[in-house]
C-alpha cells in the first residue's frame, strides 16, 4: 500500500522508494500553486516554467509640460509605433493592377511588364533597408525582376537596384523624397506577390512588422512578444478626438473676452473630469485660455482664447483648426468615457485620473512564456503601464 508521507516527501525531494510513488509525487509536484501579482513593470516572480495563466496591462499617459498654441505638447501613452516605414496601401500601379493582400500586395499585368510605385519622404544622407518576399503566382515566362530606388518623384536618377528575391540597403544622399519601384519585364502576362514588405532605418533588415501599428512588446523568459493594438481588441476608457476645422459651433462671451464652443464633437458617453489636449491645458473650472469639457452635452469649450490667438470670429477659429490639421499638428483632445468600450483601436493605451485603457490576455490571444525559477517580466515601451497584473504557476 502506498505511503502518503513517502509521496509528499518525494514531491519535495525527488527521491522515491518505488516507481509508483515517484509517478504520483511528480503529478502532485506539477500541480503547483496559482499566484497573482500586480505592480509597475518590471515584475519579479518565481514560476514553475509554464506560460502565464492570465495578464492585464493598464495604460498610462505622460505630457511633459504645459501645452500652448505656440508650443503644442502631445501626450504619450503606453505603446510604440512599429519600425516599418512603408505603407503598402500607398502603392500606385504602372502597367498593372494592384490588389491588397495580408502583409503585402498582389500585382497582375497583361502586358510584358509591370511596376508598383510608392513615393516616400525620407531623411537626407541616411541608410535605409528594404526587405520583402517575392512569389510568382502564375504565368510570366522568362522575366527580369528588380526593386529599384529613384531620387525624387520620377525615374530619372536611380539610387539602387536589388534582385527580386533579396532587397538591400541604400543611402538617400541629398534627397528628401524617393520613389521605389517593384518592377518586372515578363515575356507573358503574370501575377506575382510581394509580402512582408518592410522598410526600416539603418543597414540591417529588421523582422517584419505591419506598417503604422502601435505595439505592446512584452519581455519575459528572454523572449520579446509584441502585441499589435491594431489587430486585437482592447478595453478603452479614454477617447481621442482630432479636430479638423470642419466642426460646427458658436462664439460666446466670457470674462471680458470671447470663447468658442464646438458642438456635437464629444461622445455622449463621457465624463468631464480632467483630460489632455495637445494645445491647451484642460480645466474643470473654466479657467481662461484653457479647454473645458461640457457637462451634460457633447460640446467642447475653448475658454477665452480668441484674444490669445488674435482672431475674432468663429470662422477664424475654424480656419485656425484647419491650418493646424494641415500642418500635421492637429488640435487633439483626450477625454474620459463614462462607460468602457471594447474594440480594435490602433492607439496607445492611455490613462486619465483613475481611468485607464486595458489589454487582457484573452483579448490579445498571445501566450507569454516564463522559465522555471526567477523571472522578470517587463513592457518595453517608453511610457510604462501604470501596472501589469499577472496570474501564473508558482513553483
Amino acid at each position: 500500500m502506498m505511503n502518503l508521507w513517502e509521496v509528499l516527501k518525494a514531491s519535495k525531494t525527488g527521491i522515491a522508494p518505488d516507481f509508483y510513488t515517484r509517478l504520483l509525487s511528480e503529478k502532485l509536484a506539477s500541480v503547483g500553486k496559482i499566484a497573482e501579482l500586480a505592480d509597475v513593470p518590471p515584475l519579479y516572480f518565481k514560476s514553475d516554467g509554464k506560460s502565464l495563466i492570465d495578464y492585464t496591462i493598464y495604460g498610462n499617459t505622460v505630457q511633459n509640460g504645459k501645452p500652448t498654441p505656440d508650443n503644442p505638447i502631445i501626450p504619450h501613452g503606453t505603446g510604440e509605433r512599429t519600425g516599418n516605414l512603408l505603407d503598402k496601401t500607398a502603392f500606385t500601379a504602372i502597367g498593372s493592377t494592384i490588389e491588397q493582400i495580408k502583409d503585402g500586395i498582389r500585382i497582375t499585368t497583361q502586358s510584358n511588364g509591370y511596376a508598383a510605385r510608392i513615393i516616400l519622404d525620407v531623411l537626407q544622407n541616411t541608410d535605409y533597408r528594404i526587405s520583402y518576399i517575392w512569389k510568382n503566382i502564375s504565368g510570366g515566362g522568362s522575366s527580369v525582376n528588380t526593386v529599384r530606388v529613384f531620387a525624387g518623384t520620377d525615374s530619372s536618377t536611380q539610387i539602387a537596384v536589388f534582385a527580386y528575391s533579396n532587397g538591400g540597403t541604400f543611402n538617400t544622399g541629398n534627397n528628401k523624397k524617393i520613389n521605389i519601384w517593384f518592377y518586372a519585364a515578363f515575356s507573358a502576362a503574370a501575377t506575382v506577390e510581394y509580402t512582408n514588405i518592410m522598410l526600416n532605418l539603418g543597414s540591417t533588415a529588421l523582422p517584419y512588422e505591419p506598417y503604422g501599428q502601435y505595439k505592446i512588446p512584452i519581455s519575459s523568459a528572454s523572449t520579446t512578444t509584441p502585441i499589435y493594438l491594431g489587430e486585437v481588441e482592447s478595453t478603452r476608457r479614454i477617447k481621442k478626438l482630432v479636430l479638423k476645422g470642419n466642426e460646427n459651433g458658436f462664439l460666446y462671451p466670457f470674462q471680458n473676452t470671447n470663447g468658442i464652443g464646438l458642438t456635437d464633437v464629444l461622445d455622449v458617453n463621457h465624463l468631464r473630469d480632467k483630460g489632455f489636449c495637445s494645445h491647451y491645458p484642460v480645466s474643470t473650472a473654466s479657467a481662461l485660455n484653457s479647454l473645458w469639457i461640457g457637462v451634460n452635452n457633447k460640446t467642447l469649450y475653448f475658454v477665452g482664447i480668441l484674444d490669445v490667438l488674435g482672431i475674432s470670429t468663429f470662422s477664424d477659429f475654424r480656419s485656425y483648426l484647419a491650418a493646424q490639421y494641415a500642418a500635421g499638428t492637429p488640435v487633439t483632445v483626450w477625454y474620459i468615457l463614462a462607460e468602457p468600450t471594447t474594440g480594435v483601436v490602433n492607439e496607445p493605451l492611455m490613462k486619465i485620473g483613475d481611468y485607464a485603457d486595458t489589454l487582457s490576455a484573452e483579448q490579445a490571444g498571445v501566450e507569454i512564456p516564463t522559465i522555471r525559477g526567477d523571472n522578470v517580466l517587463d513592457v518595453n515601451t517608453a511610457v510604462k503601464p501604470t501596472k501589469v497584473r499577472i496570474k501564473y504557476h508558482a513553483p
